[in-house]
């Protein structure tokens, strides 16, 4: 009898232990996914309430002067603007979308961008260089081209060794020797000649930023991105066009 009793008891232990271990599966299984079908939802509703807003601003602008609408929406995050841009931005704790990444709507486009990460990028309103940084690394290039600069003309004259003038690491504290240059091939005098630069977009909260160089040697036509992704620790160099004179 007491032996047939003891069973019961550890057959009792056993049971619970397992259900305990089976809702411990589920919290674990069954909360990632809900989070990520309410971040879903959060994301569908953003996109229809941005493309609503989207249309009522259509709507002012085509009336002209005076025309206004009043339109409730449902807040959550930040908005602000910059740069003639409405920007809403809200935090996501699942990937609805792939970092990095973007989605267009007609004039609604979704960046997908790592949190606390972003690129800022800016022209210097008096000087000839642009500024890009995104918490990594704060680079300072060259402007070229620009003549109408208040202080400092601009020099159509390029010399891509001074296209990047200092890169700071801003988690060391630091400055970061940079020895650059571009030549194509063998041929050196390509790394000189004139031509101008364009800052890609400016502002905050950026997924990247970039600079195009354009550059008349004496034996090619070429241009390169100079650029900075958020969360990279490095900058991109890509060559965009080439053209041989020969």
């Amino acid at each position: 009898m007491n032996q047939k009793r003891g069973q019961v008891w550890i057959s009792a232990v056993l049971y619970v232990l397992v259900v305990v271990s089976v809702m411990v599966i589920i919290l674990s299984v069954g909360v990632p996914v809900i989070n990520k079908l309410k971040d879903k939802a959060a994301f569908n509703n953003l996109k229809n309430n941005a493309q609503v807003l989207d249309s009522y601003i259509k709507d002012v602008v085509s009336e002209g002067p005076g025309s206004q609408r009043v339109v409730s929406l449902p807040m959550s995050g930040r908005l602000f603007v910059q740069n003639n841009k409405l920007i809403w931005q809200i935090p996501l704790h699942s990937l609805v979308m792939a970092p990095r990444s973007k989605l267009s709507y007609g004039d609604v486009e979704f960046l997908s961008l790592p949190y606390n990460s972003t690129v800022t990028a800016y022209e210097s309103p008096d000087y000839c260089y642009y500024i890009l940084d995104n918490g990594f690394l704060r680079v300072n290039l060259t402007e070229f081209g620009n003549i109408s600069k208040p202080k400092e003309n601009c020099s159509t004259v390029i010399n891509t060794s001074r296209i990047i003038n200092s890169i700071y690491s801003e988690k060391e504290g630091k400055y970061i020797d940079a020895n650059f240059s571009i030549h194509l091939s063998t041929d050196e005098s390509s790394s000189y000649g004139t031509g101008y630069s364009v800052l890609s977009n400016s502002g905050n909260f950026l997924s990247s930023a970039y600079v195009l160089y354009f550059v008349n040697s004496s034996n090619y036509d070429y241009s390169f991105y100079v650029g900075l992704d958020s969360s990279s620790d490095f900058v991109s160099v890509k060559l965009n066009s080439f053209t041989s004179k020969s």
